[in-house]
């Protein structure tokens, strides 16, 4: 290996307003408790596409080498949540409940949301998971956009 990671964190694109705040407390859950992996999203609170989760290397290369379904390749994370019995896992719960909105870019429907809630915040690229939950609150039927969407499953 070129570059010894110790922590790998994993964010997908389709997320594209995670919070750095967010991502920091993942890291910090990982690093505080020993685990091996660590996430926000399990059990959700946080609204889907706020998703970080960050893994030890030398578990990511354990995961790795035991896997043997395709759909844990590509999604790179579901071994640990899957096999318990061979990771400590800790997960970072929100404060309030918000599992409710969908913040993640699947179809038109959500870029539609999403692009409301960045002009909501003058295009800006720097706000926080709060002040986009401001916009959800302050716009009812913001939250109606994307709720028909049924989201997807991993296999």
């Amino acid at each position: 290996l070129a570059y010894s990671a110790g922590v790998v964190v994993r964010i997908t694109a389709d997320n594209p307003m995670v919070d750095p705040d967010l991502v920091d407390d993942v890291i910090k859950a990982l690093r505080e408790s020993g685990a091996d992996y660590a996430n926000n999203r399990s059990p959700r609170t946080y609204p889907s596409g706020l998703d970080v989760e960050a893994v030890r290397f030398s578990a990511l290369k354990k995961a790795w080498q035991e896997t043997k379904h395709d759909y844990e390749r590509e999604h790179v994370t579901p071994y640990f949540y899957e096999h318990p019995e061979l990771f400590q896992c800790t997960f970072v719960k929100g404060a309030f409940d918000c599992s409710h909105y969908r913040w993640t870019l699947d179809t038109p429907a959500d870029l539609k949301l999403i692009r409301k809630i960045y002009s909501r915040l003058d295009n800006r690229d720097d706000f926080s998971w709060l002040e986009a939950l401001a916009v959800m609150q302050g716009g009812p039927r913001l939250a109606s956009m994307n709720s028909h969407v049924i989201p997807k499953t991993l296999h």
